[in-house]
């Protein structure tokens, strides 16, 4: 996984049973992610009919419920919204006709799960996205931030958002990119 466990660095505990939203009768779940790094991952490839593969990758962390912290592994991904990804057929009953994207918590590491998201725009928008992070990343008062809205298209129990959520895969209904930074305070006196 890129950009996870750096030497020295300090990780909290989380446990998938803490990980509830507060709002657990919700149709869908917000989230701010705070990123923290992100690289941009260009596979040009002529044997691929598409051309090869564009996606720009980042790492965060989110707050869900009383969980801070909990990290995020992420992509971004020109999209043609021609269609929903084939993959996501497996995972859903009602594969819904558009998806901004797809999210699933990885319990692999029992100390430490990981949110995985897989986020689309259109071609055209790529270019703005990787400006808005570069921006957000050239400053030291920058930061980068996206706000992206989850929810499941199949049936959802009653106890869905308390712990089912954590081993399906979610929905992305809508998402944004914040980026910005803070004018440096100038020195007269």
């Amino acid at each position: 996984m890129f950009f996870r466990d750096r030497p020295g660095q300090a990780h909290p505990q989380h446990t998938a049973e803490h990980l509830h939203w507060e709002q657990q009768d919700a149709a869908s779940q917000a989230l701010r992610i705070g990123a923290a790094a992100w690289r941009l991952d260009l596979s040009p490839a002529l044997k691929d009919r598409h051309g090869g593969r564009l996606a720009i990758g980042f790492e965060g962390t989110v707050r869900i419920a009383s969980t801070p912290n909990v990290d995020v592994v992420g992509a971004i991904e020109p999209h043609d919204g021609a269609g929903t990804p084939k993959m996501l057929a497996d995972r859903w009953k009602r594969v819904p006709a558009r998806v901004e994207g797809h999210a699933a918590l990885d319990l692999n590491d029992e100390d430490r799960p990981q949110m995985r998201l897989a986020l689309f725009c259109k071609a055209p928008f790529f270019d703005s996205v990787c400006r808005a992070f570069d921006a957000g990343f050239s400053s030291p008062s920058g930061s980068v931030a996206l706000d992206v809205v989850l929810a499941y298209p199949d049936d959802m129990g009653a106890a869905f958002w308390a712990a089912q959520w954590q081993t399906r895969t979610l929905q992305v209904l809508q998402w944004q990119l914040r980026a910005g930074a803070q004018k440096p305070a100038s020195g007269a006196a």
